[in-house]
């Protein structure tokens, strides 16, 4: 195979489009070599002008020079360069020059899981639990997206410089136009590849989906826990017959527990229908077992979490975590569908409210949110529950914890329902009320665009069938979305604001109650009255996020001023 035959100069320009059109030259410095793939060489590349440091990926032109190896690298860009999550190494850009092209990256500085394992042989169910549960959420927003990876393993899985996981190597990746498209390429690694790819051809099956990459999500988790492949053997041929097979056996050293051994069992199985959906993993009582970190300590790179750094997360069985701890999501998942944010809310709050109507809620005078016997009725406020940003083509859909679904349209038009088979459409003039089997011709096509936002929730939330609550009379909806730099804001007819952050952390101020909710990005839920910020421990954060806020809401120049006047004292405190 040809790799770079032409040196490449220690600076390499390039010609880079920005987002308003214009042409740019770009410098980069080439400094150590990161590592190879099959057709290209990866180093850092220094920018020139702001010293910043990426990953470059460098591809010998000669190596693409067959139209199928060029539509594949064409591909590649063009999937990876409209992906925007924390969970995938960020695209900066693409340029090419006489001898080579390029693919600028963010730069991940501790090398890949694979890398790790290697150090490690093996890792803790902790370390496990917490690396599976950042990669499904990437996963879950790639899928929202119609994207399926197709080679998921452990050397395309990077750890940033806090041990974040990004996924990336889009090479195989494939984006489908339907949900319900197969696609019948023989392609990804033979350790990890799904036995609907091996036997399509065969058996004339129509084709693979979604649940390769969880097939492969499967074949992670045993690795991390075991430190071999299941079907590892001598020869590729012999490896794709146990995999056909289903052929693996799970060692009894190192000893898993029940429920790494039930969870490993479950992903492993060779009908891709039966195999439990990503939000259904994250739920799985290995999952949820006990609570577990967002990142991992640095030290765990060479050597495994002390003793007393797994204290803080498993619990003993006098410190056994609630049922209603254990319902809840661990993870809540951002950033969008169709190539930019996808945010799927922490469901904790409300989880709470509705699974367990006995029991209510107080705020203690940290501002946190308690399990209680009182003020159940003092805070409930209805915000934005899930969501999926279509913004650059149609507008936003949404779910609001009241039950309520609706898609608020770029034209400023808003389709909702909250009962079975009832439609109401909003204009700013108008409501027109109508069924499914009468919905009037000038809406057929957003009632279509909702119908799709419905059938993507009920695929997010497991659920064949959605359960709408009592029909509420003053319908609460979406005003306004306004799209920024640093996130989603929201504007209620409720008179609340509600601002979904990059970082996974989300703001929902309620101007009737004089409150506001601060969601972190484990899902956790504080709320705070006015002028109580300053007792939180991370008050110089949540400050900014409120500045963040106040200087968006102004811009917008939409808000009353007693509104205004409101964000001033939360700014103030």
């Amino acid at each position: 195979m040809k790799l770079l035959r032409i040196p490449i100069p220690d600076i390499v320009e390039g010609e880079i489009e920005t987002e308003n059109g214009t042409v740019v030259t770009k410098k980069y410095i080439k400094g150590n070599f990161l590592g190879r793939g099959g057709f290209a060489k990866c180093y850092e590349f220094k920018d020139f002008d702001t010293g910043q440091v990426f990953a470059a990926k460098i591809i010998d032109k000669t190596s693409i020079n067959n139209m199928k190896r060029k539509d594949k690298f064409v591909n590649e860009i063009k999937i990876h360069k409209y992906l925007e999550h924390p969970g995938i190494v960020k695209f900066q850009n693409s340029f090419e020059d006489s001898t080579n092209a390029y693919i600028i990256l963010e730069l991940c500085k501790n090398q890949t899981l694979k890398e790790l394992v290697k150090r490690r042989k093996r890792l803790t169910e902790l370390e496990a639990q917490c690396y599976l549960g950042q990669l499904i959420t990437a996963l879950i927003y790639l899928h929202n997206c119609n994207i399926i990876h197709r080679d998921l393993k452990l050397g395309n899985l990077f750890l940033a410089k806090n041990l974040e996981l990004k996924v990336g190597d889009f090479g195989l990746a494939a984006e489908l136009t339907r949900r319900c498209e197969r696609r019948n390429t023989m392609c990804g690694t033979p350790n990890y590849v799904a036995p609907e790819i091996l036997q399509q051809k065969e058996t004339h099956k129509e084709g693979h989906s979604f649940e390769v990459d969880i097939w492969a999500v499967g074949i992670i988790l045993y690795i991390l826990l075991i430190g071999k492949p299941p079907f590892e053997s001598a020869n590729v041929n012999t490896t794709y017959r146990k995999i056909e097979c289903n052929s693996y056996s799970i060692p009894d050293k190192p000893k898993l527990s029940v429920e790494a051994i039930e969870l490993i069992k479950k992903i492993l199985v060779p009908f891709p229908e039966k195999r439990p959906s990503l939000g259904t993993i994250l739920q799985d009582p290995f999952m949820i077992r006990n609570s577990y970190p967002m990142t991992m300590p640095l030290p765990t790179l060479f050597n495994p979490p002390s003793n007393q750094f797994l204290s803080k997360y498993i619990a003993t069985k006098s410190n056994l975590v609630s049922k209603a701890e254990k319902r809840r999501y661990s993870w809540y998942i951002q950033r969008s569908m169709r190539l930019k944010q996808n945010r799927l809310m922490s469901r904790t709050y409300i989880a709470t409210l509705h699974l367990f109507p006995d029991k209510s809620l107080s705020i203690s005078k940290e501002g946190k949110i308690n399990s209680a016997n009182s003020l159940r009725e003092f805070f409930q406020p209805v915000f934005v529950d899930f969501y999926m940003d279509l913004i650059n083509r149609y507008g936003t859909g949404y779910a609001l914890t009241n039950g309520c679904l609706g898609f608020i349209f770029n034209n400023s038009t808003t389709l909702l329902t909250n009962q079975e088979n009832k439609y109401t459409y909003h204009t700013k003039t108008t409501n027109t009320i109508f069924t499914s089997k009468k919905c009037p011709i000038e809406i057929k096509k957003k009632y279509i665009i909702l119908l799709f936002f419905i059938h993507w929730y009920k695929n997010i939330r497991n659920s064949p069938k959605i359960k709408f609550k009592r029909h509420i009379q003053n319908e609460i909806m979406v005003k306004k979305v306004v799209k920024t730099a640093k996130g989603l804001l929201f504007k209620l007819n409720n008179q609340s604001v509600q601002m979904c952050f990059n970082d996974m952390t989300t703001i929902v101020v309620c101007y009737k109650m004089g409150m506001f909710l601060y969601i972190n990005q484990r899902g956790e839920i504080e709320a705070f009255e006015i002028g109580e910020v300053s007792s939180y421990s991370r008050k110089e954060t949540l400050l900014n996020k409120l500045d963040y806020i106040v200087r968006t809401v102004k811009t917008l120049n939409s808000l009353h001023r007693h509104k205004l006047e409101l964000f001033k004292k939360l700014k103030k405190s």
